[in-house]
């Protein structure tokens, strides 16, 4: 289980804000922030983790880190990497085909007409 947060100070601190502006965004945008029962108003509690989520969950609301999730890019560059290789063995195939029909005297349809003529 990961730290807990104990004051407005704590969380303001781990997400490289000032207190008030976490203050704000408990109220305004839902940040998770506990309190306990029976506790003073004043008594907060937060987690990194649920912290970390709603962060990511927010629109236009940056990390506390720029630096970025490499085992997200490295997982979009593999998925990229896929799709290009897909599509390559596509055209090749696609190119293949075009060949062959012209190869074997297959005549080539003109454009049509009305495709760019003007009336």
């Amino acid at each position: 289980m990961s730290r807990v947060l104990t004051s407005w100070k704590d969380i303001a601190q781990y997400m490289g804000k000032g207190v008030r502006t976490v203050q704000r965004w408990e109220i305004d945008l839902g940040l998770p922030v506990h309190r306990p029962e029976k506790a003073a108003r004043h008594v907060v509690i937060a987690l990194p983790d649920e912290i970390d989520d709603w962060v990511r969950r927010q629109p236009g609301v940056r990390e506390k880190s720029s630096e970025p999730d490499v085992e997200n890019l490295l997982r979009e560059i593999s998925v990229l990497r896929e799709e290009n290789a897909e599509l390559r063995r596509r055209l090749i195939a696609s190119e293949r085909d075009a060949f062959s029909e012209f190869r074997d005297g297959a005549e080539l349809s003109p454009p049509s007409e009305s495709a760019g003529s003007e009336s």
